[in-house]
């Protein structure tokens, strides 16, 4: 979703806000197909860049885990995560998921804003392609509020590609003109410091592609 669309393009930003809304809403049985062919494929490698940055053994919080993808590949990885999500249709394909899987059901279906959690319980929060609402206070102020001590919230804000095939040069245009692969904005970063976190800008370079975080350090 566009942070800062570009100027003349908000009712096309517009347009993509409704569209969103619905994906994980009402259409969430097509949020995949939609996410494959929007990145090319890459959508995956993109969202699996913040595993990596999760302390192993210690237990994490994936805020918005939409269809489940990656709660399982982090629970085959043996990394003990929980997740929430506000959809009713995310949270019912995600436990589906985990239940074919024969995985334990970690998830609670609940809001950014009101997490189901006690204070100082998670060692690290990630989300990955989040909404506007990953800069309200009311989001950071609990996420910071289950973080422990030295505890840190990994965002994963956009990607920009790299183009390697003729194909890949028109949907770089896209994300481009649409705005939906902004470059580091500094202002995106006062919330994260207002909430009480010292913050970042990183870059995740993956095949094709260059993977832009926050970085949010308790």
């Amino acid at each position: 979703m566009p942070l800062n669309p570009p100027t003349g393009r908000q009712g096309f930003a517009g347009f993509l806000r409704w569209f969103f809304h619905h994906l994980y809403t009402t259409l969430a049985w097509a949020y995949d197909a939609v996410a494959w062919l929007s990145s090319l494929g890459q959508w995956s490698s993109w969202r699996r860049t913040a595993l990596g940055r999760l302390p192993l053994g210690r237990p994490a919080l994936e805020v918005g885990f939409g269809t489940g993808h990656l709660q399982l590949e982090a629970r085959r990885r043996d990394l003990p995560v929980f997740g929430v999500d506000a959809s009713v249709q995310m949270t019912h394909l995600t436990r589906r998921r985990l239940r074919r899987a024969g995985l334990p059901l970690r998830l609670a279906q609940a809001r950014a804003q009101a997490l189901p959690f006690r204070s100082h319980a998670f060692a690290s929060v990630y989300t990955t392609f989040p909404s506007e609402y990953i800069f309200e206070q009311a989001s950071l102020s609990e996420i910071h509020r289950v973080l422990a001590a030295q505890g840190s919230l990994v965002v994963v804000l956009s990607a920009q590609i790299r183009p390697r095939f003729p194909w890949e040069h028109l949907t770089h245009w896209l994300y481009a003109w649409t705005g939906q692969a902004p470059g580091p904005d500094p202002r995106w970063l006062e919330p994260f410091h207002q909430a009480g976190f010292e913050a970042r800008f990183e870059a995740v370079e993956v095949p094709g592609a260059s993977v832009l975080h926050i970085v949010a350090s308790r």
